[in-house]
């Protein structure tokens, strides 16, 4: 495929697919991946040849020959490169080290006073210290860190251009935590970094197109189209939380003053019988039951109406509020179909919580495969 032109970045590109191509299949052998990609055989051996002295892929069993020379399996060392995923919080932040597949070897979290710049990079510091104390696989294993958070992110300048969360604005916190802590730095909108993990390893590893609501501290959105991320113009893609119904004026609630997580429980303590939500659905309180229908149907007609723009095949909810367990998730899916009469694309509730600090890590990861 790219054969011609600058050997180095050829090089590079064709490693990148050949990488992409064994990521999803799991294992292939240098025929079948100079069959799916077009590639001379001579162009797959020695691609193949650098990725093994790299230790990014291993040699597996050979298998069943249909004539001549029997061929060998191949496949990623996902264990050969480390990754740390944050997820940033007020009060808080999660972390995740993690192998190329953002599989999960260790897990911490750091208290923090206020999510003041400074604080944050001298806890994602601490966090690396932590998770990989061992110098020399800091510097040959680890390949970066990933900042999942809240807010508009321009992912590639690695700037925060603005937190409602965090009052944080046209902030470079990606160098800011990279000076700090060491490490190559990825950032991104941490509902963005969710999907990455869910399209890179999740539900969403065999689609092409997929839609991520997450109910929780906020309400947000990710959208992948042809397999990539929608930003939008101005990195504000997603973020539904600020949309009101068209009847509604500007000084009634937003989505996320009406359907986050905390929104949920202050309504529920004004409407209901003070008791704790997820105890009471969790108890089958009727009054409960009855909040949590009505409330779900209406998030899953919204939620139906947004995915409808880009007919994902797949469509995923996610976020704190999952725990308030059936009555909340079944509505969800009542309103959600009801509202595609003739087709509709699968619906998933994910209860995975550590997809967030995975999602991060993703992150680095995604960056990683395409430098490589």
């Amino acid at each position: 495929m790219h054969e011609k032109g600058d050997p180095t970045s050829a090089r590079k590109a064709n490693g990148r697919l050949l990488l992409d191509l064994l990521r999803r299949e799991g294992t292939l052998s240098r025929v079948e991946l100079a069959q799916a990609t077009g590639l001379s055989g001579a162009a797959v051996t020695m691609l193949i040849a650098e990725l093994i002295e790299e230790g990014l892929i291993t040699e597996g069993p050979q298998q069943k020959s249909s004539g001549g020379r029997r061929p060998i399996s191949l496949q990623i060392d996902y264990a050969s490169r480390l990754s740390i995923g944050v997820k940033i919080m007020s009060r808080s932040i999660e972390a995740v080290l993690t192998d190329l597949a953002t599989n999960p070897i260790h897990a911490t979290s750091v208290a923090i006073s206020e999510p003041e710049p400074a604080i944050v990079a001298a806890a994602c510091r601490q966090i690396v210290m932590e998770l990989v104390p061992n110098a020399a696989e800091r510097s040959g294993k680890l390949i970066g860190m990933g900042l999942g958070l809240p807010g508009l992110i321009d992912s590639d300048a690695g700037v925060c251009l603005k937190s409602h969360r965090f009052g944080w604005e046209m902030l470079p916190i990606a160098s800011i935590v990279e000076s700090a802590a060491d490490v190559p730095v990825w950032i991104d909108n941490d509902v963005n970094a969710y999907a990455i993990a869910q399209q890179l390893f999740g539900h969403g590893r065999t689609h092409r197109s997929m839609a991520v609501f997450v109910v929780g501290t906020g309400l947000g959105a990710a959208l992948i189209c042809n397999g990539q991320i929608i930003r939008g113009a101005r990195f504000a893609a997603g973020e539904i939380g600020f949309c009101r119904d068209p009847h509604e004026g500007v000084d009634k609630p937003n989505w996320g003053e009406r359907f986050s997580e905390p929104a949920l429980i202050d309504t529920w303590q004004r409407v209901g019988d003070g008791s704790d939500l997820a105890a009471a659905a969790a108890a089958s309180n009727p009054g409960a039951m009855r909040f949590l229908e009505s409330v779900g149907r209406e998030m899953g007609e919204r939620i139906a109406n947004l995915a409808a723009f880009i007919d994902p095949e797949l469509v995923i909810v996610s976020g704190e509020a999952i725990r308030f367990g059936a009555p909340l998730t079944d509505a969800i899916r009542i309103g959600f179909e009801r509202q595609f009469p003739l087709t509709k694309p699968e619906l998933i509730m994910d209860w995975q919580s550590d997809y967030w600090t995975r999602g991060a890590a993703a992150l680095v990861v995604q960056g990683f495969f395409s430098q490589t």
